[in-house]
């Protein structure tokens, strides 16, 4: 065999061969790190707890008044130390390299904690400083909450402050700066329900299918959303609330939708108020041939119907189409307008 082709055939079995173990995940397998965390305890003999989302990772016995924890994780996450009389520390981040945790239960030593401690302090320097105008301090906050991200995006104390500062972001705002933390970081478990609310966001953007919802209306029946669609007719589900400021935007929905008979369009309103009593009075208050849903699971108090459709303010509407298919998203009543003119103007 020349030697050309013993070298090709090599080549051949060594590309297959890194292929499957691609495959097998050993390749690209999270890439684990060893840590450390090590600190003053007084009493002698005492258990020390190590907790890892409310579970516990490991425990110690303090000698010489110092515990010491050490280990290997594939991810890194926030963490407390207790004794079975106090904490130690409250919050601090698992990450590689040593933490060290300080008589006043403060953790230093690695990256997000480090960084974790500036920020606290700056913080708490604002709100001293602006204690006079709540709402110039926020806004002094978030601005200095956006700065501490971006600056710290390879470690946890801009994960941690991500987390905290999400459900006052828009959908934009989340995945810009979900794309601004560093790749190994932005599948972080403190992460997860971020990344699941793009998902659901994006997941309900016009031309996807809907999702299909079953709610009770104010009899008790359970309407779903699917069974009010028909050759034809549109639906359209309006989320809303009784504290959403909607008496005037009730007004205008009724005027622009009132031209188009049922054949054509079907309103379904469903309300993400925990008072059934509350909601009950309010629809009295609307048309008579809307379809008035209740979205709060009355044992969990979760909407679990806003969520699927991503509802991150109120109202929203979404406009589904005879087969099935979101046609607008949108909390613009002129936008519904618009549409609705487009689908139904030349027939009426």
């Amino acid at each position: 065999m020349k030697p050309a082709r013993i070298v090709s055939l090599i080549v051949i079995v060594l590309s297959a061969a890194l292929i499957v173990w691609s495959l097998s995940g050993r390749m690209f397998a999270p890439r684990s790190f060893n840590f450390t965390i090590e600190g003053p305890a007084h009493e002698n003999g005492a258990t020390v707890w190590l907790y890892v989302s409310d579970e516990v990772l490991d425990s110690c016995v303090v000698t010489d008044s110092h515990f010491s924890f050490s280990g290997r994780l594939k991810s890194p996450c926030t963490a407390s130390i207790e004794t079975d009389e106090s904490v130690i520390c409250s919050q601090f981040f698992i990450e590689r390299g040593t933490v060290r945790i300080d008589t006043a239960g403060r953790a230093s030593g690695t990256a997000g904690n480090d960084a974790r401690r500036r920020f606290i302090a700056a913080e708490d320097s604002l709100s001293h400083l602006y204690a006079a105008d709540i709402e110039l301090a926020a806004s002094m906050i978030d601005s200095l909450t956006n700065a501490h991200i971006a600056l710290n995006r390879d470690n946890m104390c801009g994960v941690w402050l991500f987390a905290r500062t999400a459900g006052r972001m828009d959908i934009g705002s989340r995945r810009t700066t979900l794309n601004l933390i560093s790749k190994p970081l932005r599948n972080n478990p403190l992460l997860a329900d971020i990344r699941n609310s793009i998902e659901r966001f994006d997941a309900v953007q016009p031309g996807r299918k809907s999702i299909p919802v079953t709610l009770p209306d104010t009899d008790g029946r359970m309407i779903s959303i699917d069974s009010l669609l028909a050759e034809g007719r549109y639906v359209l589900l309006d989320f809303w609330a009784t504290w959403d400021g909607r008496r005037d935007r009730d007004q205008m929905l009724e005027t622009i939708t009132a031209p188009y008979g049922e054949e054509q369009l079907t309103v379904c309103r469903i309300s993400i108020d925990n008072s059934r009593s509350r909601w009950r009075s309010a629809v009295e208050e609307s048309p008579a041939q809307w379809i008035q849903l209740n979205a709060v699971d009355t044992a969990t108090f979760r909407a679990a119907a806003a969520e699927a459709y991503a509802i991150d303010s109120l109202p929203m509407s979404y406009l589904i189409s005879p087969d099935g298919h979101i046609s607008l998203r949108t909390n613009d009543i002129g936008a519904l307008k618009t549409e609705l003119e487009r689908l139904f103007g030349e027939k009426n």
